[in-house]
């Protein structure tokens, strides 16, 4: 295998408006995996990332292409992203995903979740996607997310919610966001002596913890 510093980013750097959309969707997409978010709208890509039209399948077929440049130059299993983007209305991946996953397009629904959600559950286990955007020369997307963070949008409530965990899950894969470098130890549940529990993100520095202040509560 070729060695990982080497960088990759010719692959993406091509001319064109489906190019430049997958430069942005990219970041985008790999953190959805990152924070293991359940899979989102067409729309929802499109919008975050200031396109006109939901209409995005020819886009993801260009970043499975992508993929399987970087995956053939590299030596690396880089998971595909793209059934992390469902339609609103079937709440799966449209058939074109089968150009990127073989025999998606040929099975019956159930079937269909079936590849889905063995393609999602290996993009969110995969553990190199910082690697993956230093390969394409891509920044890391924070933006949806971490708005939620610094605006307080996500509300305190007696119940966790998906956004609620997704959030926990994201500021303890990018502790950078509160200040956190190369924590050694991370969680996101602290059993109190009374048996109650706090809803929080607690990364721990070496050598020493955050204070009470520096915790994240959700």
């Amino acid at each position: 295998m070729k060695s990982n510093k080497k960088t990759y980013n010719y692959i993406i750097e091509k001319p064109g408006r489906s190019y430049e959309l997958a430069r942005k969707m990219i970041p985008v997409l790999i953190s959805w995996a990152q924070a293991k978010l359940s899979p989102q709208y067409y729309s929802t890509l499109s919008k975050t990332t200031g396109h006109s039209t939901p209409r995005i399948g020819y886009q993801l077929g260009v970043i499975g292409e992508i993929f399987d440049q970087l995956k053939e130059e590299s030596g690396e299993d880089v998971p595909y992203l793209n059934a992390l983007v469902v339609n609103k209305g079937s709440k799966r991946p449209s058939d074109g995903l089968g150009a990127v996953i073989d025999g998606y397009d040929n099975v019956d629904v159930d079937k269909q979740k079936a590849i889905a959600n063995v393609a999602n559950e290996k993009a969110y286990n995969y553990t190199k996607w910082q690697w993956v955007l230093e390969a394409l020369g891509l920044l890391p997307f924070t933006g949806d997310i971490e708005d939620k963070v610094r605006n307080g949008s996500y509300a305190h409530s007696a119940s966790e919610g998906p956004l609620h965990n997704a959030l926990k899950k994201y500021v303890l894969v990018h502790p950078n966001l509160v200040g956190v470098v190369n924590p050694i130890k991370s969680e996101t549940e602290y059993n109190l002596l009374s048996g109650d529990w706090k809803s929080h993100t607690n990364l721990t520095h070496p050598g020493k913890y955050f204070r009470p202040s520096k915790t994240i509560y959700y």
